[in-house]
C-alpha cells in the first residue's frame, strides 16, 4: 500500500497537468494572481508580482523573514485574533463552535488531535454522524511532537498551538470551492490587511486520517499561514 507521501506525490504531478479542476483557478485570475513555478523546488504558486521568481516556502525565498517586520495592517493579540475570526466568519455564514479537546478519545488510531479536521474524522467526514455546524470554524488546540527539536530554534515550531479551522460538509451538488476560497482570501487581505503582493498560494496535496485531496496552502514573508484542504 502506498504511502501518503507516494500518494501526494502523484496527485501533485498530475494535478499540475489539469490544475483548473483542483483548484479555485478563477478567483485566483480574478484577483490578478499569475500561476508561475518555483526555480527552486518545481512547486507551482500563484503571486501578483511579476518579479517573483520562488514559492515563498522559507527554505526557497530566505527563511522566515516575517521577523523582519509584519505586513499585516491590523494588530491583534492572541484573543482578538480568534474573536476576529469568527465574527468575519459568522458574516459569511459560518458558525463558532468550541474546540474539540485535544485527547482524542473519539479515534483509535491516534492519541492527540494534530489538526482540526481531526476533530471529525471519522465520523463526520464520512457521513455518518451530522457535523455540530455546517459550515463552521472552530480555534482547535493541536499537539504535534515531530518538530521538538527544532523548538525553540526556528521561531516557527512548537510542539502545541491553536489551529483556526474553517470546515464545510457539504455534498457535491451543494459544494462551492469558489466560495470557501475567496472566505479566507479576504480574510487574509481584509481580515488581517495583508496586502495581495505579499500572500502566496502553493498548489499541493494533503493525505491524513483516512482522507486525501489537493490543498492550497498560503504563504507570507517565509510563513505558512494555512492550508485550505478539498477533499473531492
Amino acid at each position: 500500500m502506498p504511502s501518503d507521501k507516494d500518494v501526494k506525490k502523484a496527485f501533485k504531478l498530475e494535478a499540475s497537468k489539469h490544475y483548473e479542476k483542483f483548484y479555485a483557478v478563477s478567483v485566483l485570475k480574478n484577483e490578478g494572481f499569475e500561476r508561475k513555478k518555483c526555480i527552486t523546488c518545481g512547486t507551482n504558486f500563484w503571486t501578483v508580482s511579476p518579479e517573483q521568481q520562488t514559492c515563498g516556502d522559507p527554505a526557497c525565498s530566505g527563511g522566515f523573514r516575517f521577523f523582519e517586520g509584519t505586513p499585516a495592517k491590523k494588530k491583534m493579540d492572541y484573543i482578538e485574533l480568534w474573536k476576529e475570526f469568527a465574527r468575519f466568519f459568522s458574516a459569511r455564514g459560518y458558525t463558532p463552535i468550541k474546540r474539540y479537546p485535544v485527547v482524542a478519545r473519539w479515534r483509535d488510531d491516534t492519541d492527540f488531535v494534530q489538526a482540526s479536521i481531526y476533530d471529525f474524522q471519522p465520523y463526520v467526514v464520512s457521513g455518518e454522524v451530522k457535523p455540530p455546524a455546517n459550515p463552521l470554524v472552530v480555534p482547535q488546540f493541536c499537539l504535534r511532537f515531530n518538530d521538538i527539536d527544532n523548538v525553540g530554534i526556528t521561531g516557527a515550531h512548537y510542539t502545541g498551538f491553536v489551529m483556526i479551522g474553517q470546515h464545510a460538509f457539504m455534498p457535491p451538488e451543494k459544494w462551492d470551492q469558489a466560495k470557501y476560497f475567496t472566505d479566507i482570501h479576504e480574510w487574509l487581505t481584509k481580515g488581517l490587511g495583508l496586502p495581495k503582493k505579499e500572500i502566496t498560494y502553493h498548489e499541493d496535496a494533503w493525505a491524513g486520517g483516512g482522507n486525501f485531496g489537493p490543498c492550497m496552502e498560503f504563504f507570507s514573508r517565509g510563513l505558512e499561514l494555512g492550508n485550505q484542504v478539498y477533499m473531492m
